[in-house]
């Protein structure tokens, strides 16, 4: 996904800047306020677009120049004369030529004579018809209609399409609003219906959560988003409330149906065991679970790869590669930043995101646990820990879980939480 940088104070500039970016198909725009988070930024990308520096410092400036290597594009924002054959320069009171520079560069939709909206392939799951037509994309603003509007939505259909390599299909953007709606309604109902078996409601979940994950992924929390995330922490909250002998019947199937994806099943039962520990604490309410669940949804949304949520040590991190490195230890951070740009999100969720591997920088694995460290933090690193090891090791007990759970971190702050869940669960 293409990426565009920008530092600036200027709040007007940077509210353009989104709009503006927010009509490009699959482009993603962060503005950063502060200088040292804008330079960790420009290191963690190996490519970007654009960067927009808006009345830099010297010293700032000599720093991007220093890593121009890495940007296609260059904006600069300045009174002061700037030789850089790369870069663009505007003058601070040349807003509007910013933005008209912005347009030819990105081709934004207002330009084009068709808009289309991206949405991953996977939600057309959620489906039976859709009263717009659905495309694909063939060539660089070059779409290819696939489903009609009203027609019936095929399983056929849709493995052909990800036989084909399609991960995004389009729409038109004057059907945004409706379609969107469409979407995220089901979703919830999906999450809040009462199934007859157990096979049949963990199968919609999943499909909810790797939909969920796509779009916040690309998004971050839009409003509707948060709905469906409330629906599932109600949906869980009531699933912990359950008797011994249904919990552990949910566990179970979540422990060995492999037919579901190992990211929703991790992100399921550390979710529930995140419920649990959280209710057993100090004056536990709804907006203790709250937290946890959102953070152990979304705390790995950052990963590319599906295969890097198994890298879970510093001593599996050194056998990949550079760049592989570079995106699993950042990726807490990465997700906190993503989620705390949501005013919709539960307080101090970004947080316990950014902690969820024991970092309080959210960079790297930690498993000597600072007592600085959120109690909630802790909550969903246990969490997580218990939640790998019912899935990798499934003829464990509960109760070798939790000691081995124990010996993974050479603290005794954690010692408490893996102790509610031994006494609550069994297998």
């Amino acid at each position: 996904m293409p990426q565009v940088l920008v530092y600036t104070n200027r709040i007007e500039l940077k509210t353009l800047i989104e709009i503006k970016g927010s009509s490009v198909d699959e482009l993603a725009v962060a503005v950063y306020y502060d200088e040292d988070e804008f330079k960790n930024f420009i290191n963690m990308f190996s490519e970007v677009e654009l960067i927009v520096v808006d009345d830099p410092e010297p010293e700032l400036l000599k720093f991007v120049l220093q890593y121009s290597h890495k940007f296609k594009n260059l904006f600069v924002v300045t009174s002061y004369p700037v030789v850089f054959e790369r870069a663009k320069i505007f003058k601070p009171h040349e807003t509007e030529k910013i933005l008209e520079s912005f347009n030819v560069l990105f081709k934004t939709s207002e330009q084009l004579e068709h808009q289309y909206i991206s949405i991953p392939l996977g939600s057309l799951v959620h489906f039976t018809s859709l009263p717009v037509d659905i495309y694909t994309k063939i060539e660089d603003k070059e779409f290819l209609k696939c489903i009609n509007a009203n027609d019936e939505i095929q399983v056929e259909t849709m493995m052909r399409l990800e036989q084909e390599g399609v991960d995004f299909i389009y729409f038109e953007k004057k059907n945004k609003r409706e379609l969107t709606a469409m979407l995220l309604n089901n979703m919830i109902k999906k999450v809040e219906k009462v199934y007859v078996s157990l096979d049949e409601k963990l199968k919609a979940n999943n499909e909810v959560y790797h939909t969920t994950r796509e779009i916040v992924s690309k998004m971050g929390l839009p409003p509707k988003i948060i709905d469906v995330a409330e629906s599932v922490v109600g949906r869980i909250t009531d699933e912990s409330k359950k008797e011994s002998k249904a919990i552990s019947s949910y566990l179970n199937e979540l422990r060995t149906n492999t037919d579901l994806g190992f990211r929703y099943r991790f992100a399921e039962i550390s979710s529930f065991l995140a419920t649990k520990i959280a209710q057993e604490m100090p004056d536990s309410t709804n907006d203790y679970v709250k937290k946890v669940v959102y953070a152990c949804l979304f705390c790995d949304v950052a990963l590319t790869d599906r295969s890097f949520i198994h890298v879970r040590s510093n001593e599996e991190l050194i056998k990949l590669t550079a760049a592989q490195q570079k995106e699993i230890n950042q990726h807490a951070f990465v997700a906190s930043e993503l989620i705390g740009k949501s005013r919709h999100a539960p307080i101090e969720v970004d947080k316990l995101i950014k902690q969820h591997h024991g970092s309080m920088t959210g960079h790297g694995f930690y498993k000597e646990l600072s007592i600085k460290l959120s109690p909630f933090s802790l909550c969903v690193i246990t969490a997580q820990e218990v939640a790998y090891s019912i899935l990798m090791t499934p003829d464990k007990s509960m109760g070798d879980i939790v000691l081995d759970g124990k010996k993974v971190f050479s603290s005794s702050l954690i010692d408490r939480y893996f102790e509610f869940l031994e006494k609550d669960l069994t297998f």
